[in-house]
């Protein structure tokens, strides 16, 4: 196979820290606006930060709780030395992201219930128009079970399966996750794809320790230069992760809450192609941190 010549780490950018596949299938728990930045500092003489806003809106029916949600991304990022590559830099310079999600859980007897979710979204840097190839969609079925004795030692089991891009294509995987309320303060979430720890400090405060699957895939995307001395068309992008993440999250006033967070990547795998050719990265390990504050609507005050 012939390997691509586009410099392979303005590739990785296009889709590093995405974050919009679904790592969990869970629902909000009340309805909000939230807005998030994260910046990784430094790869291979990069600079990368991702600004994000959202809203979700909660409904309860007679017929089961919907939530509506939608996510608007935009990936800004600065080339540090790129040498004679500089031509480069116009470019590629900016990445959006939207998506679109749709929830619907139904409470079931003796604790049991279940939940729906779709997810269509669409990444593109806008180069060319979008089509049907540029929708990516994800979602899953859950099933829930809950055990409460007390407030410290509540349990609940989730089984399910979902479809997204998480080990860098579109496919189904299982979904299963054990929580456990040690006590009023510690708390367990034992799963895949995602598994957290969670220590309350006290009732405006509390930390959050993550081990996540991340990933994306894309297609039809093009890439140009600022010159048109490169063109590339009809570009399939894949990646997937393995992502740690400690999260402070903290009360801002009896809507709003906030969030900072440090976070490290372990493994994570790039693959670029286009037809019979293909260029496949392993890249290196690197830090990211961030923040983000989120208001939380009380509808029953609208």
């Amino acid at each position: 196979m012939k390997k691509i010549k586009a410099p392979y780490f303005i590739v990785f950018l296009m889709c590093y820290k995405m974050s919009g596949q679904l790592n969990n299938l869970n629902i909000e728990e009340v309805s909000n606006i939230n807005f998030k930045y994260e910046m990784t500092p430094n790869f291979d003489d990069v600079q990368l930060q991702t600004t994000a806003i959202g809203a979700t809106y909660k409904d309860s029916t007679t017929i089961g709780t919907f939530s509506y949600g939608v996510n608007y991304s935009n990936y800004n990022y600065t080339f540090k030395d790129l040498g004679s590559l500089d031509h480069f830099t116009d470019g590629f310079n900016k990445l959006n992201y939207v998506a679109f999600k749709l929830q619907h859980n139904i409470e079931l007897k003796n604790n049991w219930s279940s939940s729906i979710t779709f997810e269509p979204n669409v990444f593109s840097n806008f180069e060319s128009a979008l089509s049907i190839n540029d929708v990516n969609l994800s979602g899953g079925v859950l099933l829930s079970k809950k055990w409460i004795n007390s407030v410290s030692n509540e349990k609940e089991l989730q089984l399910g399966i979902g479809y997204s891009a998480l080990f860098g294509k579109p496919q189904l995987f299982p979904v299963f996750n054990y929580y456990y309320a040690v006590s009023d303060k510690f708390f367990l979430s034992l799963g895949f794809p995602k598994t957290s720890f969670k220590y309350k400090v006290d009732s405006k405060s509390q930390f959050t320790l993550s081990l996540f699957k991340d990933g994306f895939h894309t297609s039809d995307i093009t890439l140009k230069d600022a010159n048109n001395l490169y063109n590339y068309q009809n570009l399939e992008l894949s990646y997937d992760a393995i992502k740690v993440n400690l999260d402070y999250g903290f009360q801002l006033g009896k809507e709003f809450e906030g969030f900072l967070n440090l976070g490290f990547l372990p493994e994570a795998n790039l693959k670029l192609s286009t037809g019979e050719e293909f260029s496949e990265f392993k890249t290196n390990q690197t830090i990211f941190f961030g923040c983000g504050i989120k208001y939380n609507i009380n509808i029953n005050k609208l």
